[in-house]
């Protein structure tokens, strides 16, 4: 039987990069996987959600340029046609996946896994079972949609973001429970396809992770697109009646729609360590600063230890992992990673919030600056945006930035490099940004929170 040094069960962007860098490092590394390769991101989630917001951006444009001298308008819309495109990115991308692994030399163990030693796993086939042996074993399983336990939910066919794009129809109407960043995202596709959404959301605003300014003005924003929210109400029962779902809250008020899309977070994949006994918190797995859990043979990464359940953190922490098998430190830091919501007014943040920065007491000072005076932006008619930046008072380091506006998930990453440099906000305003670029907003704040603006 073979001994492999590392053996990776679930083949997401955490798993799938950690056992390309193994190999790339030398180790001899398996991976296990008994669904798609590319995990949730890829098949259900981050892609899809993607393909199908750059459909609705450009049903949106079309929409609006009358107003610019082109008159044009969508004739017709073909969903089923929309579906052919969204799985072709996805198989494109499975393929790849696949590549990258044969191209490693990493062995493909088609399956599901069991861990049942700190050294061994047994996978089920269809017809038989067949034992692994690794040195090492990383778990990157992942997580599935969480779904309340909301009385009557359980009786009736919702969705979730593992389902809703399943269909080759466009509902008439649909209610979202959950105004997270799924919540927010999938109300900006159907509405845009000709759907009436609502969101329901039980806490005090929607994106409840994010600055409070910029949650407000994304409420605002896809109010005026026609999306209605309940916000700070929560769900008494669903029910399904006469083809329509019924929503009830808290307040009495009823919501009745075609299809109820369920987006309420989402729970760590545990059953294959669940004859271990590993200590568990809130749902995740518990590892040190070294990813390693109570076993120090067995290792986790991603959504299982929910750190920070995003599909790039999870390749980060990866890549993290096995640079510690090498003697490195984990220098990962959280606070450096930036966090993205991709609707058509895209949210983009690193570091602290302002509410953040103020819970833990952090003496700083912010600066704000309006996409308004942004020749880029007026060229694109989104001018509502703004950037936000937090200063450390005390030696001028930048501690967090967060934007509203068009194409700032495009742009996070400039000012993420600073920060991750332990940059000062005069090392940001002293950077030369092209013109005319949406990226001058950044320079623009920096400057203005030094007191030497030129457009503010």
């Amino acid at each position: 039987m073979t001994m492999y040094d590392v053996v990776v069960i679930g083949g997401g962007p955490g798993g799938y990069v950690t056992a390309i860098r193994a190999a790339q490092k030398g180790f001899k590394t398996a991976l296990i996987e008994k669904g798609e390769l590319g995990g949730t991101c890829l098949n259900t989630g981050c892609i899809p959600s993607k393909a199908m917001l750059e459909h609705a951006s450009i049903i949106r444009k079309i929409e609006s340029v009358k107003d610019w001298g082109i008159f044009c308008e969508v004739e017709k819309l073909e969903y089923g046609k929309m579906q052919k495109r969204r799985a072709s990115i996805i198989q494109n991308l499975r393929n790849g996946v696949q590549m990258l692994l044969s191209k490693g030399k990493i062995d493909l163990i088609r399956g599901e896994a069991q861990v049942v030693g700190e050294h061994e796993i047994i996978v089920k086939k269809s017809e038989k079972s067949e034992t692994v042996q690794s040195k090492r074993i990383v778990i990157a399983t992942g997580s599935t949609p969480s779904v309340p336990p909301i009385p009557g939910l359980m009786d009736i066919a919702y969705d979730t973001t593992d389902t809703i794009f399943e269909s080759n129809e466009v509902p008439a109407s649909l209610t979202i429970i959950g105004g997270g960043v799924i919540g927010v995202e999938m109300a900006e596709i159907f509405s845009a396809l000709g759907t009436k959404v609502t969101i329901i959301e039980v806490a005090p605003r929607i994106l409840m992770l994010e600055d409070q300014e910029i949650s407000k003005a994304l409420q605002r924003k896809l109010a005026k697109r026609g999306i209605q929210f309940h916000i700070g109400h929560s769900v008494e029962r669903c029910e399904h009646v006469d083809e329509m779902f019924r929503v009830h809250l808290a307040n009495d008020a009823v919501i009745e729609s075609a299809r109820l899309l369920v987006a309420t977070g989402r729970k760590a994949n545990l059953e294959v360590v669940q004859n271990l006994a590993l200590p568990v918190e809130g749902g995740k797995l518990q590892v040190n600063d070294q990813f390693a859990t109570a076993i120090p043979s067995i290792f986790a990464i991603g959504d299982v230890v929910g750190r920070m359940p995003l599909a790039h953190v999870a390749s980060a922490e990866g890549l993290a992992l096995v640079d510690t098998w090498l003697g490195k430190e984990n220098n990962l830091d959280y606070k450096k990673i930036p966090r993205c919501v991709y609707t058509l007014d895209q949210v983009a943040s690193v570091g602290y919030t302002e509410e953040q920065l103020k819970e833990e007491h952090i003496a700083y000072r912010g600066e704000t600056y309006s996409f308004a005076g942004n020749g880029k932006a007026m060229t694109k008619d989104q001018t509502d945006g703004f950037v936000k930046i937090f200063v450390d008072t005390q030696y001028g380091e930048v501690l967090g930035v967060t934007m509203f506006g068009p194409d700032v998930t495009e742009i996070i990453g400039y000012p993420t490099a600073v920060m991750q440099l332990e940059g000062t906000i005069e090392e940001l305003a002293d950077i030369t940004v092209a013109h005319p670029s949406i990226t001058e907003v950044i320079d623009e704040v920096a400057n203005k929170y030094l007191n030497q603006g030129i457009h503010s």
